[in-house]
Order: structure tokens, then sequence, then C-alpha cells
């Protein structure tokens, strides 16, 4: 197994205040978290079999704005960015998985996921701000939970999954509103702390009991083609290391940064 490991140091960014981070990859899974004590802007991890392609971690620098193209065939990345900047994500691939964790008072712009193929992604929600996500798939789903969630600001989460399935796993975040809606399959959910708007079938609409006063919004929708969408209280399933994982010790992962 090959491993490659790039950053950037803080002092090597002086002026910089936007990031903006492009992931492209055939066939691959991807874990995503923010640090609040690090010296560095970024940390990119990337793992690949010996004889496989070789990924490419390039950066330019235009004014206020860093700009990260991660090109990879296959194998892993692992990439930890400090929470002192606002970022612009972007992750697409073929086939494979990704987890985000949000936490440690990180901004986020936009983060944009697109599997083509086959694969899915797992979305923890800590202490962040955010304004949009979006997440597709053609076969495979979405698993979005919260880990001591605070959410600084409006935001809003789409998913849509051709083939396949969303869960939500929810226990005190209430500033929400969700929607789902299945074109053939099943919707399930357990409505504690939240106000059934509109309960059809393959149609779900509920608010959570403190959206209409909350100071922060988010706003959370769900498209399935062929599949179920479901929302169940929060648990960190078991899974293997390898990704998607849905909860992980950070420093286990990224050691000294």
């Amino acid at each position: 197994m090959l491993r490659r490991i790039s950053k950037l140091e803080k002092t090597g960014a002086s002026d910089v205040k936007y990031v903006n981070l492009d992931i492209e990859s055939n066939a691959t899974g991807v874990l995503l978290a923010f640090t609040n004590n690090s010296g560095n802007v970024y940390n990119i991890e990337t793992e690949r079999d010996e004889g496989s392609v070789a990924p490419s971690v390039n950066r330019t620098v235009d004014g206020e704005n860093l700009n990260i193209n991660v090109k990879m065939d296959g194998g892993a990345a692992r990439v930890l960015l400090s929470n002192e900047y606002t970022y612009n994500i972007t992750i697409r691939s073929k086939v494979g998985g990704f987890t985000a964790i949000l936490s440690n008072d990180s901004r986020i712009d936009t983060l944009n996921s697109t599997i083509e193929y086959a694969g899915g992604g797992t979305l923890l929600i800590g202490r962040t701000a955010f304004k949009n996500i979006s997440m597709s798939v053609n076969t495979g789903g979405f698993y979005i939970t919260e880990m001591q969630p605070d959410i600084q600001g409006n935001g809003s989460i789409y998913t849509d999954v051709y083939i396949g399935g969303t869960t939500l796993a929810m226990n005190k975040l209430r500033n929400l509103r969700i929607m789902a809606d299945v074109d053939y399959g099943g919707i399930s959910f357990e409505p504690r702390g939240f106000n059934v708007i509109s309960n059809r079938t393959g149609h779900l609409e509920m608010e959570g009991d403190s959206y209409r006063t909350a100071d922060s919004r988010v706003d959370i929708r769900n498209m399935v083609g062929l599949g179920g969408f479901s929302m169940i209280p929060t648990c960190y399933p078991l899974v293997s290391s390898k990704l998607p994982i849905y909860f992980l010790d950070l420093k286990g992962i990224f050691g000294s940064m």
C-alpha cells in the first residue's frame, strides 16, 4: 500500500480567505473533516495499491482564493481542513463513497457530491455553518446524522438517489424542515419532536417543533426514485475501517497534524 501526504502551511497562504476544493476520481473513498488546531490550511493523505495510477494534488492561489484540485483513479483520500477558511467543495466519482464530518466551527458555502454509478455517503453534523449541501448517486444511498450538533445560520441539504435510499438519524436537532419524495418504494419515520405537515403515499413533509422560531433553520429535501426514505433516532453503526464510515476518532485517523 502506497501513501502520500500533501499539505500547505498557513504561513504560505496569508491572504487566503476562501478555499475551493475539487476532488475527482473513478473509484475512491473520501474522508473529509475539519480541525481547529492545525498549522496547515489542509492535509490530504492519499492511499493506493502498488502499481496503480498515482494521484495528483495541485493548488493555485488567486487573491483571496485557494484552489485545490485532487485527481485519483482509485484508493482512498483523507482530507483534513482548517476551520479558519470558508469552503466550496466538490466531490465527483464514478464509484465509491465519502464521509463528511462537519464540526469544529467549520464554514461551508457549498458541498456538492456526485456519484455517477454506485456508492453512497455519510454526513455527520456537529458545530458548523453551511449554506448548501447537495448529494446525488445513481445506485446507493446516504446517511445523515448528528454529532453534538450546533448549526450556525440557515442552510439546506438536498439528496437525490435514483435507486436506493436515504436515512436521517436525528435526536437533538429540531430546527429542521424535512421533505421526502419516493417515486416507487416506501417512507418510514418516527415523528417524535416533529410536526407532520403532510404524509401521503410517496411524500412526507414535517417540521421540528422549534423550526418556525429558531434563529437558524435547515431545510432537508430528499428525492428517491426506486427505494425508500427513513428517519430514525441517532445511532452510530459499527462498520469496517474502510470508507465510508459513520463515526471515527479524528486523532486516530490523521495522527499529529
